[in-house]
């Protein structure tokens, strides 16, 4: 009897255990699931930027080609995602950018990317696989690259997309990071790398030749860059700074577009369409306006550039329902610049012009020193600039005597671009009006910040700008406006404009949407505090932006139909006399970029 009792007492025990030793796992368990259930509605991804210091190589990629993902040595760099897609973002953020080490602020290919020094080894080659689209299935290409630590050197990865004919996908060149020899000049070269592709429903037009560099007027910047070879590079070559439209032309003139997101492009001439017209070879396409686009740009002293051509994705009107036009992909030959060595920041130059605003006057030059004098400059003509140190600087104006008939001392600003006005005054006495001129064709939104500050997001960019400053240096008129053919004033900064004054509170009108490829004319009033625009003054003769064209060979040389303004900053001004005995009065007008 007493041994069944213990072995009942055992059971009991052990049974005791087994259930404690049940409980406690289970309680474990639910802790353990209740953690991790907090943990995961606490959970964020976490997609700051990376900011670790990368020590970069003397190699670097310029993705001309557009091309999106990158892997080297096999390993991703890039995210492989379009759009880039957070699930976890609220719906505002749904296409938020994915980062990555390597790609801190898009997780995807840019134009241009510096690889790191670590992925080089002495043993073995850098193995480099770019793709086009954001998965592995797209088109891709595989190539090795080197270092030897003494030549900066390109691989310039080209468009491989479906649609490119045979051609290489990569090319090598070498890059030059020596600073000018002179020091307030930049280098820019040009690189041809035109290739043939398809177009789907449409041809484009063929713009498979040597390639020429040219100013916005067509003349070639040099020898050097003249008549490029496809496949090829030129030297570089040294320019002084400042703001120029550079073109890119084919052995036959006809210009090559610049490639951008924005602009469309006529299909048989590359210029920008006109849609308000339609072709009179195609009625189902627009009108070609003439112009090809090219963006203005200011390079810097200092500054390293490369001008590269190669097939670019840009858009097309093609005819849509009724007399409507869709809005479609189109692959043309087109030019992009890029940045080889960025320049310093600009302390120590200015540039100066000189402008003759008399009226059958003798030619006048401007001096700064014995060796930065302007060319002879005839009446109603403006002179090349001239780049000047900063600071203190006496200007002198001489005739072709040599005798100073204007001086005037001014303080030259750093970065600053000046043009000094010289005119007749009253009495016949020539008078000057220094005018600082802005190039940025910029303009401000007329709101600032919670500070009263104004900055780029308080500002609208021109980069394809029809900019028009206006003066009124006519003796005779205490005040005169400025209009279009239809006596419509150019807004405020052609109002109310006072005899020798220069406004300063946004002094430029900027002709924007499709009125900027219209043939404008600048008409002269006069008007007074109480009266705009006031009293025709017929027995001047208005000034056409037709007129303002720098060279219509360029257009004709190519069988292209001249368009009716070209892009700019332009100052206009009404110069010469104006009275009862004397009516000898102009409309005169400079182009500052080039």
């Amino acid at each position: 009897m007493k041994k069944m009792l213990e072995t009942k007492r055992l059971t009991a025990i052990t049974e005791y255990n087994r259930l404690r030793g049940a409980l406690l796992i289970f309680t474990f368990a639910l802790l353990l699931f209740s953690s991790c259930k907090k943990e995961n509605l606490d959970y964020k991804v976490d997609y700051r930027e990376f900011t670790e210091a990368i020590e970069p190589s003397m190699v670097r990629l310029v993705n001309i080609g557009r091309n999106r993902n990158l892997e080297v040595n096999g390993d991703s760099l890039t995210n492989f995602r379009w759009p880039p897609a957070n699930p976890e973002a609220p719906d505002e953020e749904r296409t938020q950018v994915l980062p990555t080490k390597y790609f801190p602020s898009t997780g995807q290919l840019g134009l241009t990317w510096t690889v790191p020094n670590e992925f080089f080894t002495p043993e073995h080659a850098t193995e480099i696989t770019f793709y086009s689209g954001p998965t592995l299935n797209r088109m891709h290409h595989t190539f090795p690259i080197h270092e030897d630590g003494s030549q900066p050197t390109d691989y310039y990865l080209l468009k491989i997309e479906r649609e490119m004919h045979e051609g290489p996908e990569v090319i090598e060149v070498p890059r030059d990071v020596t600073a000018p020899s002179r020091p307030d000049h930049f280098k820019i070269r040009l690189l041809n790398f035109a290739q043939t592709f398809d177009n789907y429903l449409v041809t484009a037009e063929n713009l498979m030749a040597p390639m020429t560099l040219a100013y916005a007027d067509g003349t070639p910047v040099s020898p050097e860059t003249t008549n490029v070879p496809i496949g090829q590079w030129s030297e570089y070559v040294e320019v002084p700074y400042g703001t120029y439209q550079f073109k890119v032309l084919t052995q036959d003139q006809r210009q090559v577009p610049m490639a951008t997101t924005s602009p469309t492009i006529h299909v048989t001439t590359s210029a920008i369409p006109d849609m308000t017209q339609r072709d009179p070879n195609d009625a189902r396409s627009p009108a070609s306006t003439g112009l090809v686009y090219a963006e203005l740009q200011t390079f810097q002293p200092g500054g390293i550039y490369s001008i590269a051509v190669h097939p670019y994705t840009m858009k097309y009107n093609a005819p849509g329902a009724g007399n409507a036009f869709t809005v479609t992909d189109i692959i043309q030959n087109a030019f992009q610049v890029i940045t080889d060595l960025s320049a310093p920041l600009n302390n120590s130059y200015v540039r100066v012009q000189l402008v003759n605003a008399t009226l059958n006057s003798s030619p006048l030059r401007l001096e700064l020193s014995q060796e930065r004098t302007t060319e002879a400059v005839p009446s109603e003509r403006y002179s090349d600039y001239v780049i000047s140190l900063v600071g203190s600087r006496m200007l002198q104006v001489k005739d072709p005597s040599g005798n100073v008939v204007i001086h005037q001392e001014a303080q030259l600003q750093a970065g600053k671009n000046y043009s000094l006005w010289v005119y007749t005054g009253e009495n016949q006495e020539l008078q000057s009006l220094l005018v600082s001129n802005n190039l940025a064709s910029s303009e401000m939104l007329g709101n600032s910040d919670s500070n009263g500050n104004y900055g780029d997001p308080f500002r609208r960019y021109y980069p394809f700008p029809f900019t028009y400053r206006f003066l009124n240096l006519l003796t005779g008129f205490e005040e005169v406006t400025l209009t279009n053919q239809l006596g419509i004033p150019y807004g405020r900064p052609a109002s109310h404009l006072l005899q020798g004054v220069a406004k300063d509170d946004n002094p430029y009108y900027f002709n924007i949407g499709s009125d900027q490829y219209r043939e404008q004319w600048f008409m002269l009033y006069q008007s007074s505090p109480t009266e705009l625009p006031g009293r025709w003054i017929s027995e001047v003769t208005g000034l056409s932006t037709k007129a303002m064209i720098a060279d219509e060979t360029l257009y004709t040389r190519a069988n292209r139909n001249v368009p009716n303004a070209e892009p700019g900053v332009y100052t206009v001004a009404a110069i010469g006399t104006f009275n009862d005995g004397q009516k000898n009065a102009k409309i005169m007008y400079v182009k500052h970029t080039k």
